[in-house]
């Protein structure tokens, strides 16, 4: 889905703890292909599932700042791609 609107996650204590985030992050394992298949298409913001809105911008946040740490030195831009 292509969209200019701005979509914002605040991550609040309670979403944490609505989403599991701590043991979400607790049992994640970098390049898990597992994960693909644990989505649910009907329900982008299942909390039971290892991949829904919230946790797809956690990882995509993490990435960005590895990114930016990486590429501080370089000029230009650098593309940035999740999935």
């Amino acid at each position: 889905m292509v969209t200019e609107e701005k979509e914002e996650i605040v991550l609040s204590s309670q979403h944490m703890e609505e989403e599991g985030l701590t043991e979400w992050a607790a049992a994640f394992k970098l390049g898990t292909a597992g994960y693909r298949d644990q989505l649910d298409p009907d329900d982008i913001d299942n909390p039971t599932v290892a991949f829904n809105r919230t946790k797809v911008a956690v990882i995509a946040e993490a990435k960005a700042r590895v990114y930016d740490r990486l590429c501080r030195d370089k000029e230009g831009k650098i593309e940035r791609h999740v999935g």
